[in-house]
């Protein structure tokens, strides 16, 4: 089982650099609380937050405690996996997309993403976002189509079935579902054909030979639905209206 812990103020400072990833530590000080399951991911119950007065120690790693444990999916099981919940995967990264720049629109802060495909051996393939720094190092860090498994994935229904970065990544992790994903992509999976994108089902389409009139939002009853209608179409701007503000 894995628990959340949380470093508060003048304690990031002090433990930030001494903390590694992978690194065994006793910890002690923390104050535990009732976990709160819309944030928090991790299986226990209750999380523990930790300040200055706590005190974190680097002990040897004699192998008793267990790393990451995963409980993986398939890609094409996510299809019919309720939006909100997470996933562990295990999935080639097939491609990774420029980090850009967006606004948010419920905030107004500037964001960086960036979006990796990814497939496996159930001939589908799904789109996972990251986000900020993990962001700016995913093209170098994805490049190359490694195996990868993703921790506690969140599933939004954005287009489809995507998914947001979550708790974690391990590159090359070492469990034989790698080796199999691995063998099954150098001898089969680099070769095959577009394999069916759960990321752009329910009426959203991209390609400029899919597009329509827009008098096809009337005619096909688009928007009436519980979930977004996509179409691509070409057209000219006749009228940008501008805010109080001078926006656009």
């Amino acid at each position: 089982m894995d628990v959340r812990a949380t470093l508060f103020k003048e304690a990031v400072d002090k433990y930030y650099n001494i903390i590694e990833v992978g690194k065994v530590y006793r910890i002690t000080g923390g104050r535990i609380k009732l976990a709160n399951p819309k944030w928090n991911t991790c299986q226990c119950l209750y999380e523990i937050t930790y300040d200055l007065h706590s005190e974190v120690h680097q002990v040897d790693d004699d192998g008793t405690i267990q790393s990451a444990h995963y409980e993986f999916v398939k890609l094409a099981a996510l299809e019919q996996t309720p939006p909100g919940t997470t996933a562990d995967v295990v999935c080639i990264v097939k491609h990774v997309s420029d980090a850009v720049n967006i606004i948010s629109k419920k905030t107004g802060q500037e964001l960086t993403k960036c979006d990796l495909t990814l497939v496996d051996d159930s001939g589908v393939e799904i789109t996972l976002t990251m986000w900020g720094e993990h962001a700016k190092t995913a093209p170098t860090e994805f490049a190359g189509h490694p195996v990868v498994a993703f921790r506690r994935a969140r599933v939004g229904d954005f287009g489809g079935r995507s998914l947001n970065f979550g708790a974690g990544a391990d590159v090359n992790p070492p469990v034989e579902l790698a080796n199999q994903l691995q063998a099954w992509w150098n001898s089969v999976g680099q070769n095959a054909g577009a394999a069916r994108s759960l990321s752009t089902v329910g009426g959203r389409v991209d390609a400029f030979s899919d597009r329509k009139l827009i008098s096809s939002i009337a005619e096909e009853h688009m928007g009436h639905s519980d979930k977004p209608d996509w179409l691509t179409f070409k057209g000219v701007i006749t009228f940008l209206k501008k805010d109080k503000e001078g926006g656009a």
